[in-house]
């Protein structure tokens, strides 16, 4: 009476299940963070606009009474380092402000942000800066620009440095440059072990094989 294979298949395929579990849960831990900066040099310039890409990063206008008239503008020169530059022009008397997204959807963290107060005047003295995550959790914080228009590098806190879905700018008038987001993405730890999955399942296919019985001609 021929065996029927179901026998030897049976725990191969509980290691193969077991041994795959176990190694995408470690290639998940060892993922790792990237980052992506947005200058604002890809384009060779866009004005009045209420909506702007780059890197897949999504910049919007927000209206609060419905009519866009708020605006964001590269500016050519004069960045942080010489370079171009986006500024906000806020409409008097609006609450307008900025969101900041992914194109995918994704989360991610805010690195570092070079900015500055546009006129160098009280009333853009102050940037508020809301962080949401995919839960339905904010995070705030207020940065001082001062009253001069010179860009300055600020980090935003340990609560803007990652799982966040959208990020709004809140001020009058407001200058930006080199935004600095890390993004997650595989590490090479995560590399190293999606192939040591591939290398395990080619050993147990040929176990499988071997212990096989071939039925008589």
């Amino acid at each position: 009476m021929d065996t029927p294979s179901l026998v030897y298949g049976s725990p191969i395929r509980l290691a193969r299940t077991a041994a795959g579990t176990i190694l995408l849960t470690v290639a998940l831990a060892a993922s790792g963070q990237g980052t992506t900066t947005v200058t604002f040099d890809q384009w060779p310039s866009f004005s009045r606009a209420q909506n702007y890409s780059e890197q897949g990063v999504w910049f919007h206008v927000v209206s609060t009474n419905g009519v866009p008239v708020s605006q964001m503008t590269e500016e050519p020169s004069g960045g942080a380092n010489g370079s171009p530059y986006m500024l906000f022009n806020r409409l008097s008397g609006t609450g307008d402000y900025v969101t900041i997204s992914l194109g995918s959807g994704g989360e991610f963290g805010v690195a570092s942000i070079d900015l500055a107060n546009r006129f160098g005047t009280a009333d853009g003295r102050f940037a508020t800066f809301g962080g949401y995550r995919a839960n339905g959790q904010r995070v705030s914080t207020t940065v001082d620009l001062g009253v001069f228009s010179n860009f300055t590098t600020y980090q935003l806190g340990p609560g803007f440095s990652s799982g966040l879905t959208r990020l709004e700018v809140s001020s009058a008038d407001w200058m930006m440059d080199n935004l600095a987001l890390s993004v997650p993405e595989p590490g090479w730890g995560c590399l190293f072990v999606l192939g040591l999955l591939a290398l395990l399942n080619d050993a147990l296919i040929k176990m499988r094989d071997a212990k096989t019985p071939t039925k008589p001609l």
